[in-house]
Formats: structure tokens, sequence, C-alpha cells
């Protein structure tokens, strides 16, 4: 499964709105209401799926659902960087 798949899929699942409503510079917070609790989940459950390690700092400047992605994409690409050496 596609990392955009994995992460609309969570978002729609944690925040409970259809996934087709998830666009790329939707706001996570103000657009798809998610409070700072939800937003913690979101990331845990990225984490746990993808078997990924998202840093606080990256976390904080995510304000739309292009933002985490860019900074999921990231860390799969790291990890897979990481298992290839």
């Amino acid at each position: 499964m596609s990392v955009n798949k994995v992460v609309k899929g969570i978002l729609s699942e944690k925040l409970g709105v259809d996934r087709r409503s998830i666009r790329m510079d939707s706001r996570i917070g103000d657009d798809l209401c998610a409070d700072s609790l939800k937003f913690l989940e979101i990331i845990i459950a990225l984490e746990s799926e993808l078997d990924i390690s998202i840093e606080d700092s990256d976390a904080e400047k995510v304000v739309t659902v292009r933002d985490l992605l860019d900074v999921v994409r990231n860390e799969v690409d790291l990890k897979r960087q990481a298992k290839a050496a």
C-alpha cells in the first residue's frame, strides 16, 4: 500500500472523515478538526503502521496533509536507505 493511501486511511479512521474529502492542502487542525490529542494518535498510528519514528520537531511543523505526507515519506525513505546499507 502506498504511503499516500496509508496516511489518508489513518486520517480518515482517526478523524471520522471520508478519505475522498481529504485534500493535500487540507489543514489537519482547522479543516479536518484534529485537536492535539487526535494528532498525536495519528502520529502514533503512522509510526506503528509504517514502522517509522517521527521526531517531535518534525511533527510540530505539520499543518497540512501535504506536510504530513512529506514528513512520513522522508522517514520511510530513511528507513529504506538504512536497510539497503
